[in-house]
């Protein structure tokens, strides 16, 4: 089954069911949302699936940015584990805010990069540019044109264009090419 081609209420039952896996997740992992469940005295049987969502509180930016860790779910297996940890520029409060991607995380950010890439028509044939600046900390748009290059086997440079201070000897001010034939 492929399941963004098939019909819209077998996606919606496998919305749904992913949905409420997630909500016992956060129930059992996710100190955020586990001190939320446990103020309001309700339990993950109490969502009972996407109908209910407006249930489960947003989350502002700001709250996130105020403590990062609450929002690192608590691994249970080794899929779980830390894989790496990205940031945020830092535009909106000044300084860069983590988030975590686990190793399942990686291998679903690579399964979304494919379906991009396949309905974009990216191929191995095309060169890709990475026009995101170097910076200090591994930020999610770097990282992200590297995954893309990688899943489907494209060649691809970097500009490195910004400021570094954490490596000044890439503080690229501007480009040269060499048009080719």
């Amino acid at each position: 089954m492929d399941p963004p081609f098939s019909a819209p209420e077998i996606i919606f039952e496998l919305q749904n069911k992913k949905f409420c896996d997630m909500v016992s997740i956060c129930y059992e992992r996710h100190p955020y949302y586990r001190r939320w469940f446990r103020e309001t005295g309700m339990g993950p049987e109490s969502i009972q699936g996407l109908k209910e969502l407006a249930r489960v509180p947003l989350v502002s930016k700001t709250e996130f940015m105020a403590d990062p860790e609450a929002f690192r779910l608590e691994p249970k297996g080794p899929d779980e584990l830390l894989w790496d940890v990205a940031y945020t520029a830092g535009t909106t409060s000044g300084q860069p805010t983590p988030f975590y991607n686990t190793a399942h995380d990686f291998f679903e950010m690579l399964e979304y990069t494919r379906r991009t890439t396949e309905l974009l028509g990216i191929t191995s044939n095309d060169v890709l540019a990475n026009l995101f600046p170097l910076r200090g900390l591994p930020h999610g748009a770097f990282t992200g044109a590297i995954r893309t290059a990688m899943v489907v086997g494209a060649r691809h440079f970097f500009a490195l264009p910004g400021k570094s201070a954490a490596n000044p000897r890439f503080n690229i001010t501007g480009f040269f090419a060499k048009p080719t034939s």
